[in-house]
């Protein structure tokens, strides 16, 4: 997608795949040309990408800027989404993946190293995790919880009917908390965590869950070929500040084709402060509280300093409002196909 094809101001993004990491020597991952000038993306032995924005008049052709990102961790044949923006014929940001990696401006946004799970084909079929006993396995598990709502004398259980008109009303408010989020209304994003926060999380589940529990049906969305690669170089991101993932979608793409169960994702890790990590339910249990009681002081000042930093490029959304967005969609992918029956 390129937003421009001038180098005086424009935005330029491309999905690759990387089958060597880092490589052996400086390599043109892709050329873009403009009507006055080039943008290079190389990687390089030191793990990073450098960019390089080429100016071209007449016949010369004039060095204009080149940037290197933070080191990235990745394994071999890699899958990479690269946005870069400039202005004033200067790079002002580049992301990866949806992570900031650079920026002109403020150059303490990118963090000390970024490490990328995203894989694709060939062998990272061979890594691919296979979900399926967990899946199947939070299903089971689910219609057991259906079973004992009854059990406890302390609960009034409202029923099939109850569930499924309530399933219905919190459809029709994250449905319209999302459309108006899009039209720039981004101060409902917490109103969209706590949608969901109800529809995913409950005692003993989520009303998505309960609902999909009458029908025994599975509730799939899709995450990366092996969300947990990249688990074994997460020292490196100790004196990172925080890194938000987004690592789940409605419907596959050339990313994320994985199919995974809500419940099994709920667990996956979502946000690493220094070296501890914060499930996809912890994120999004915060981000519905930034208004009230907050548990951890660590998750509660990381969501509050993504909601400043810039997102990727294209986007109008900082990465909070983003993710929020994303597990709003996916939330509502679900409930739409489990009200069906």
């Amino acid at each position: 997608m390129t937003i421009t094809s001038s180098t005086e101001q424009g935005a330029f993004v491309i999905m690759v795949g990387v089958k060597e990491w880092p490589p052996g020597d400086d390599k043109l991952i892709h050329e873009f040309q403009m009507r006055d000038g080039r943008l290079l993306l190389w990687a390089t032995p030191s793990c990073q990408i450098v960019v390089e924005l080429v100016l071209e008049h007449d016949e010369y052709v004039h060095p204009g800027d080149t940037c290197w990102t933070c080191p990235i961790i990745a394994q071999p044949e890699a899958a990479f989404v690269i946005a870069v923006s400039w202005k004033d014929k200067k790079i002002h940001t580049v992301h990866l993946n949806g992570c900031i990696c650079y920026s002109r401006d403020n150059p303490n946004l990118a963090p000390r190293s970024l490490v990328v799970r995203q894989t694709f084909g060939g062998e990272a079929d061979k890594r691919r995790h296979d979900f399926s006993a967990e899946n199947e396995r939070a299903r089971i598990e689910r219609g057991k919880a259906l079973h004992g709502l009854g059990s406890s004398p302390k609960r009034i259980d409202g029923g099939k009917k109850y569930a499924f008109d309530s399933l219905a009303d919190e459809i029709g408010q994250l449905r319209d908390l999302i459309a108006d989020v899009e039209r720039g209304k981004e101060y409902h994003v917490p109103g969209i965590a706590a949608r969901v926060r109800l529809l995913t999380h409950g005692k003993p589940m989520g009303l998505l869950q309960r609902c999909a529990a009458y029908h025994e049906r599975p509730l799939i969305l899709y995450t990366a070929g092996n969300p947990y690669i990249g688990e074994q170089s997460a020292a490196v991101l100790k004196e990172a500040s925080f890194h938000l993932r987004q690592s789940g979608i409605p419907t596959p793409n050339f990313l994320c084709s994985n199919p995974i169960d809500l419940d099994v994702w709920l667990s996956l890790p979502a946000l690493s402060v220094a070296s501890k990590d914060y499930s996809n339910l912890d994120v999004i249990k915060e981000i519905g509280d930034t208004i009230g009681a907050h548990r951890d002081i660590a998750i509660t000042s990381a969501i509050a300093s993504l909601m400043r930093r810039p997102s990727l490029i294209g986007s109008k959304y900082n990465d909070v409002t983003r993710y929020a967005l994303s597990f709003g969609r996916i939330c509502l992918a679900l409930a739409e196909k489990v009200s069906v029956g």
